[in-house]
Parts: C-alpha cells; sequence; structure tokens
C-alpha cells in the first residue's frame, strides 16, 4: 500500500482513480467516524453505512472538474458523516431514512471554510479585546457574548439608548483598527 502523505497526495490519487488513495482514506479515518457513531447511538453497521456514504460522496465531489480542498480533509470526511449520521437520526425518529441523494459535499466545504475562519477571527479578537478599555471590553463582551440588549446594557451602565449605541460603536471601531493592524491578520489577507 503507497502511504500517501498528505491530503493533496490523496485526492491526485482518487482523482487518477488510483485505489490506493481511497484504501488510504479508510485506514486514516474510518476509526475516528466509526468512534464518532458509535458514541452516538450507533452501531457498527452504522458506522459502516456511513463511512461508505461518506467516502462515495467526497470521490464523486473530488472528481467534478473544479475541485479544490479548502479544508483540512479529516475536517470535511467528518464533516459529511457527522451531517449524515444526524440525518439518519432524524429519520429513526420521525420515520424512514431518507437518502441522501441531493447531498453536495461542496456545501460541506463552505461550512467548514466559514467555521475555520471564524475560530481564527474569534481568537484573534479575543487575543486583541484586552487592549480596549475595560469600558468597551464591557459593552462588547455584554452585547455580542451575552445577547444584551443595548438599552439594558445603558441603563446598567448608567447611559442612555443613544449614548450606549454611539459608545458601543467607538468600541468597535477601536477593536476593528485593532484587528486591521494585527500583523496575523495582515498575513491572512495577502495568503
Amino acid at each position: 500500500m503507497n502511504n500517501y502523505d498528505t491530503d493533496v497526495q490523496i485526492i491526485d490519487a482518487i482523482k487518477t482513480g488510483d485505489p490506493e488513495g481511497i484504501k488510504q482514506l479508510y485506514h486514516l479515518y474510518y476509526k475516528m467516524i466509526a468512534d464518532m457513531i458509535l458514541k452516538n447511538s450507533g452501531q457498527l453497521e452504522d458506522a459502516e453505512d456511513i463511512f461508505q456514504d461518506t467516502l462515495i460522496a467526497l470521490v464523486t465531489a473530488i472528481r467534478k472538474d473544479g475541485f479544490t480542498l479548502s479544508a483540512k480533509l479529516s475536517s470535511l470526511i467528518y464533516s459529511i458523516s457527522r451531517n449524515q449520521w444526524l440525518y439518519k437520526l432524524r429519520g429513526h425518529r420521525h420515520g424512514p431514512f431518507i437518502p441522501t441523494d441531493g447531498f453536495d459535499p461542496a456545501a460541506e466545504v463552505g461550512q467548514i471554510e466559514e467555521k475555520e475562519l471564524f475560530e481564527e477571527r474569534h481568537s484573534l479578537i479575543a487575543r486583541l479585546i484586552d487592549k480596549i478599555s475595560i469600558e468597551c471590553q464591557k459593552i462588547l463582551k455584554e452585547f455580542y457574548f451575552e445577547e444584551k440588549a443595548l438599552k439594558d446594557i445603558g441603563v446598567q451602565m448608567n447611559y442612555t439608548e443613544g449614548s450606549i449605541r454611539v459608545k458601543k460603536s467607538r468600541c468597535m471601531d477601536s477593536l476593528k483598527k485593532l484587528v486591521e493592524e494585527d500583523s496575523d491578520y495582515q498575513q491572512n489577507i495577502k495568503s
């Protein structure tokens, strides 16, 4: 068995029809998917079915013109399998399982990209928020993370609703400026 060292090598093998690419997917990722399904009310047969369906969806997507991998292959496989398993679980609860003929793995890639981008931005913002004033930190954390209404934040901090709205806007501008000046953010824009 060839051991492909990278996601790109595995994808290239699948594109050219080399069966070793699919064998490598089994070798690398089957246990991860089986563990996820077994921990979520599934049986070994379920894991085998879901993994097989995932591979069919993945291979179909890879062999389409214009396919590019924009996330880790493991993330893509996990996401497809997880969504198929959740769909199957819903089917057991509300009636028979309906095959996912219209399943579009390319949409999964978009969801993974969004999640990774969100996590990168969230990490950057978490690191930079300490550089703005304590008052701004409180306003932004309560508004965005605790989902409090501006009016309630204003009452709590002894500001009118209009004043707290202006303060929140200024705090966001300060945080946005820090983000835009950050070297990690600049690096991501250039790459």
